[in-house]
C-alpha cells in the first residue's frame, strides 16, 4: 500500500516541479530569492520552511501560494498578481524582522 505524503512533502514536491518546469537549478533559485542551495534542497524535501519563504517562492515562480501548498498545476500569475504576491512576501519579511528587533519600527505618522 502506498504511503500518503504529508502536506510538507507535497509542498516540497510542488517546489521541485516548479523549479524543474522553469529549467533552473537549486543554486539558481537560491541566488534569486536569497537563500542557500542547502535551504532550497531542504524545502524541496519538505523541511524547515516558513510561510514568508513559501510566499517568496510563489512570487518568484509567478504562481499562487495555494498551487505550491496543494500540488496543483498552476498557470503563471499575471504581472500585477506577481507584484502583489511579492509585495505581500516583502511586507511579511519586514514585519518579521521588526518583531525580532532587527529593524526599528516604522516612524509614526503624526498629522
Amino acid at each position: 500500500m502506498p504511503s500518503k505524503k504529508s502536506s510538507k512533502q507535497l509542498v516540497g514536491d510542488s517546489l521541485r516541479r516548479a523549479r524543474e518546469r522553469a529549467s533552473l537549478s537549486q543554486t539558481d533559485v537560491a541566488k534569486a530569492i536569497d537563500l542557500s542551495r542547502v535551504q532550497v534542497n531542504q524545502h524541496e524535501h519538505g523541511r524547515g520552511m516558513k510561510e514568508e519563504t513559501l510566499e517568496k517562492y510563489a512570487a518568484f515562480y509567478r504562481i499562487p501560494v495555494q498551487s505550491l501548498r496543494y500540488g496543483a498545476s498552476p498557470e503563471p500569475l499575471g504581472v500585477a498578481e506577481a507584484v502583489a504576491a511579492l509585495d505581500a512576501a516583502w511586507r511579511g519579511l519586514l514585519d518579521s524582522l521588526e518583531r525580532e528587533g532587527v529593524l526599528p519600527p516604522p516612524p509614526s505618522k503624526e498629522g
